[in-house]
């Protein structure tokens, strides 16, 4: 692409280029906001989802009122995932994931 270019077109494309890389270099992101100690987490949300759909409560309707509580979005339309169905994970699988949680 660049040997069809002009010679001054082709240098000006290249210090274009190498401005935006330190650009992009120098740049720092903002801080990644994460929940205050005991605060409501993502797994939290999904915990108390998982708990009121076992009582009974459609899976959106749990998922909306949740998300509404803890001021979670609820635009753009896939930010509540439609459930998955899980196989069950090997014993083995099971006593390693209880160990993690406690």
């Amino acid at each position: 692409m660049l040997a069809r270019l002009p010679r001054p077109a082709a240098i000006l494309f290249a210090l274009l280029m190498l401005a935006v890389t330190a650009w992009c270099f120098s740049v720092t992101p903002p801080p990644i906001k994460t929940a205050k100690k005991g605060g409501y987490t993502d797994g939290r949300l999904y915990h108390d989802i998982a708990a009121q759909v076992a009582q009974g409560k459609p899976y959106h309707q749990a998922a909306a009122e949740l998300h509404r509580a803890h001021r979670y979005p609820l635009k753009p339309f896939f930010t509540i995932a439609r459930p998955r169905k899980w196989k069950s994970p090997p014993s083995s699988a099971g006593r390693v994931f209880r160990n993690c949680a406690s």
